[in-house]
């Protein structure tokens, strides 16, 4: 597959200087993680409203690069299209990316998330990649999407 150029929702931050969220919101603060080395926002629940509108239904790729504190927690998003809960638990001993699957726009074109974890444990997140439209079959990698899991901090 190829990298799709007629991205409406193209967005790719980096948590890493205090109050500056790119209009993520959920309290919280930025950190420095004892675990990773690299600045991570701290926080139980992360949210945003897209102002852009889509196609009705758009597929839309998330990818969160993160961990918790503590193991037994798995990754928990409500979006616009839907709910999806990770299969596995968020590692606890290392950042990594995970990959939010079938997350859609609703019949209005719009989109919106929030993330958090099952049982209420803060999140850990150093970054945040959203992509739409993107079609059913694209990857993170397909869509030329840059994770961080083999990068030093």
């Amino acid at each position: 597959m190829t990298k799709n150029t007629n991205l409406i929702i193209n967005e790719r931050v980096v948590f890493a200087d205090e109050g500056e969220k790119f209009g993520w919101t959920g309290g919280g603060s930025i950190i420095d993680d004892d675990v990773s080395g690299r600045r991570c926002w701290l926080v139980l629940k992360a949210s945003k409203e897209y102002p852009q509108t889509l196609p009705p239904h758009s597929e839309v790729t998330v990818i969160l690069f993160g961990r918790v504190r503590l193991s037994g927690s798995k990754l928990k998003c409500t979006h616009s299209g839907g709910t999806y809960t990770s299969p596995n638990d968020m590692l606890n001993s290392q950042m990594t990316s995970y990959w939010v699957r079938n997350a859609k726009a609703d019949a209005q074109g719009k989109f919106w998330i929030h993330l958090e974890t099952d049982n209420g444990q803060a999140l850990r997140i150093h970054q945040m990649e959203v992509m739409a439209p993107v079609n059913l079959g694209d990857t993170p990698e397909s869509l030329g999407m840059t994770l961080l899991s083999a990068l030093e901090p």
